[in-house]
């Protein structure tokens, strides 16, 4: 076998049925029949970045019925696939996160939180170099909020974050406020609140629907569901048979970037007390990978 950058795993979109996939005999036959398999070999030509798909042959309803027990067991098949590859990550379809965030695997699960934190960093970079905007305008929820938003000082623009739980975040605003001196709100998700010199980054989906499709301010989208964002790189996964969204570019491109830095860690380590999302935004930058983003790239 050879060395590759990424393995990622999904599985079928609709449900397999028949007398097999009733939980009496799926819970035998699943371990020895619907393990993972490689399905296809993924070349991001333009970064140079190979990798594999890995499919899982059982749909959402299939795997549910499933114990957890037997759900660690099938997801550790994967192991000699990435033993074979040297890849030490797995890279997971952020659709799938609830179903399989809580397996205690003996190999980190990819979900791409990561990368969407280092692309927001980029995009925000680049935009605020761009021209001058008056607030920056975080929609949704996603892990480490606290850290993430702490790592915005360094743009020195003020920042509101607006979701339907601002009550969660009130204590975390009030500390960055008057301790650590970063111009923060919380609120609940108000679109006609938002001005021409607003820059918006969404990072949920459930809010889309909220949003008019003629907003004043510049909105990045960054849920899952997002695409066209960068569509050199999404034609890389089609051409493969995998959904183009960010759903499936988060964690093929957070594996890369790790392994690219020679991480064995997707659990959010931090070296030199740099987080990981502001390590892989400067390891992105210097993949080029970010102009892909920024329509920048021939």
């Amino acid at each position: 076998m050879f060395e590759l950058d990424f393995a990622f795993l999904n599985m079928k979109n609709q449900d397999r049925t028949g007398l097999a996939f009733r939980k009496v005999f799926l819970d035998r036959l699943a371990p020895l029949f619907f393990g993972p398999r490689v399905q296809t070999l993924v070349d991001f030509e333009p970064l140079g970045f190979k990798g594999c798909s890995v499919l899982l042959p059982l749909g959402p309803a299939n795997w549910n019925i499933l114990t957890p027990d037997l759900q660690e067991n099938i997801l550790q098949q994967s192991q000699p696939i990435l033993n074979d590859y040297c890849v030490s990550g797995l890279g997971i379809d952020r659709l799938l996160k609830k179903q399989l965030l809580q397996l205690s695997t003996s190999f980190p699960l990819i979900f791409g939180d990561n990368f969407i934190k280092a692309l927001a960093f980029a995009m925000i970079r680049y935009y605020l170099s761009c021209r001058a905007f008056k607030r920056l305008v975080v929609v949704g929820e996603m892990p480490d909020m606290q850290e993430f938003v702490q790592s915005l000082k360094q743009f020195d623009i003020p920042v509101s974050i607006q979701n339907y739980f601002p009550g969660s975040y009130e204590v975390m605003a009030y500390h960055m406020l008057y301790e650590k001196g970063i111009a923060i709100s919380t609120s609940y998700l108000n679109p006609r609140d938002w001005e021409p010199g607003d820059l918006v980054i969404m990072v949920e989906s459930v809010y889309s629907k909220y949003i008019p499709l003629a907003t004043r301010p510049v909105l990045v989208n960054l849920t899952d569901e997002s695409r066209g964002l960068a569509p050199r790189l999404e034609r890389c996964l089609e051409q493969r048979g995998l959904a183009p969204g960010m759903n499936v570019m988060a964690p093929v491109l957070e594996s890369c970037l790790l392994n690219q830095a020679g991480s064995t860690s997707a659990s959010g380590e931090e070296t030199e007390n740099i987080p990981l999302w502001e390590q892989m935004e400067h390891l992105g930058d210097h993949a080029g990978m970010w102009d892909y983003f920024l329509d920048k790239a021939e």
